[in-house]
């Protein structure tokens, strides 16, 4: 099985379908962005939140890179 964890959530990478950045609202009244990555799987998505636009890529990219040695 090849996996792969992220903020203690273990996946199962045969299960993701996506990997992607996004750009969520801080709340409904703000208009503040925050970076994001959502990661969707066969069981549903999960949405990870970074400081910066520059961390969120890092780890993006160290996603993908992870993930064609598996």
């Amino acid at each position: 099985m090849k996996v792969f964890s992220f903020a203690g959530i273990i996946f199962n990478a045969d299960n993701v379908c996506t990997i992607q950045k996004i750009n969520m609202k801080k709340s409904e009244k703000e208009d503040t962005i925050v970076p994001g990555l959502q990661i969707v799987t066969v069981a549903g998505e999960v949405n990870f939140s970074f400081e910066n636009e520059e961390e969120r890529d890092k780890k993006f990219d160290e996603f993908l890179h992870n993930l064609e040695k598996l």
